[in-house]
């Protein structure tokens, strides 16, 4: 009986790997990864940059920020900074 019990099992476990390799492999395809720089769109000139395989990032330009560059340059008349430095109208007219 117990040489029995063990040949059913056995047959289940085959059938079920059978089953799971050709229901799971179905989707499966050759196709290169998505590109993360096709998810995003830089605004207003800026310009995607890959990081690494999996992120995508905007580079701004102008005085532009934001993950997107969505942000106008703030408007930096009047901010006094320290000598040798100039206000950054892409960074809330921080001092660098």
């Amino acid at each position: 009986m117990n040489k029995l019990k063990y040949n059913t099992f056995l047959s289940v476990a085959v059938a079920l790997f059978i089953f799971s390799m050709l229901t799971f492999n179905s989707c499966a395809t050759t196709e290169d990864p998505a590109n993360p720089c096709d998810e995003i769109t830089c605004l207003n000139g800026g310009e995607k940059i890959m990081r690494s395989s999996a992120v995508c990032e905007c580079t701004c330009s102008g005085g532009f920020s934001g993950d997107k560059c969505q942000f106008e340059p703030a408007d930096c008349t009047g901010v006094e900074c320290p000598e040798g430095k100039e206000p950054n109208p892409g960074k809330d007219c921080l001092c660098e």
